[in-house]
């Protein structure tokens, strides 16, 4: 199992660490969507759509470079 640093001291697996940016980067995503004013079916379908891709690419570079 590959592992990336933190940059807190510790390490987690590449598949943890891609976890982790597409659930943070899907929920500030989905913030904004909604702060902006659209729809929250609309909005949702857009951040699951996204999250996903960038889970994969970040992922995919993760492995990679490592």
């Amino acid at each position: 199992m590959q592992t990336v640093e933190t940059g807190f001291g510790s390490e987690m697996s590449v598949e943890s660490a891609a976890l982790l940016v597409a659930v943070g980067s899907s929920v500030l995503f989905l913030a904004y969507l909604l702060a902006v004013g659209n729809g929250v079916v609309e909005s949702l379908l857009e951040v699951s759509i996204t999250g996903v891709v960038m889970g994969l690419a970040y992922y995919a570079g993760l492995r990679v470079r490592s």
